[in-house]
C-alpha cells in the first residue's frame, strides 16, 4: 500500500489494488507513478474537494512537457481513476482523450532519390506517370476458383543489384 498524501489517498489505493488485478506489472507500475504525481499535485494545491474540477485536471496535465502521445497514456490512467471516483458517488471532471496526430514519416528509397510518400505522390501526379504494380485476376487452379493471384509486371525503374568488385 502506497502512502498517498492528498484527500483522495484512500480512493487511489483502492483503485490501484483493483487495477493490479486487471493488468500486468508494467502497466500497474506506470499507473502507480502517474497517481503518485497526481497525488503530489493535489497535496501541493491543498485540494479539499473530491469532486475535481476541469481547471484542476488541466492544470495538472499542463505540467508535463512531453509529446501528446505520452499525455494520452497519462490521461488513460487518470480517466480510469476518475471513473473509479464516480463509483464512490463523486462527480469529477473526466478529460477527453487528446487528439494525437501520428508524427511518423515513412521514406521511400529508390536508385534515383530518397523522398517522402507525399513528395513521391506529388512528383508522380505532376509527371502523369503512375506505375502499375500488378494486376489481379482469378486463379482457376485454386479451390472453388476464388483465390486471387497478383501477377507482377516489370517497371521501367532500374533494378538495384549488388556487384562485387574484386
Amino acid at each position: 500500500m502506497i502512502e498517498f498524501k492528498s484527500i483522495l489517498a484512500e480512493e487511489m489505493n483502492s483503485f490501484l489494488s483493483l487495477y493490479e488485478q486487471e493488468v500486468g506489472k508494467e502497466s500497474y507500475y506506470i499507473a502507480t507513478r502517474h497517481l503518485i504525481k497526481f497525488d503530489e499535485y493535489l497535496s501541493g494545491i491543498s485540494c479539499s474537494d473530491k469532486n475535481l474540477t476541469e481547471q484542476q485536471i488541466y492544470d495538472w496535465l499542463g505540467i508535463f512537457d512531453i509529446k501528446k502521445s505520452s499525455i494520452c497514456k497519462i490521461v488513460t490512467v487518470l480517466r480510469g481513476f476518475l471513473r473509479h471516483l464516480e463509483g464512490y458517488g463523486y462527480r469529477p471532471f473526466i478529460p477527453p482523450y487528446p487528439k494525437v496526430r501520428d508524427d511518423y514519416v515513412a521514406y521511400i528509397a529508390t536508385a534515383v532519390s530518397t523522398c517522402s510518400p507525399a513528395e513521391s505522390s506529388a512528383a508522380t501526379a505532376a509527371d502523369g506517370t503512375a506505375q502499375r504494380s500488378g494486376t489481379r485476376r482469378k486463379n482457376a487452379s485454386g479451390p472453388s476458383g476464388s483465390a486471387i493471384r497478383n501477377t507482377k509486371t516489370r517497371s521501367a525503374a532500374p533494378r538495384l543489384t549488388s556487384t562485387r568488385h574484386r
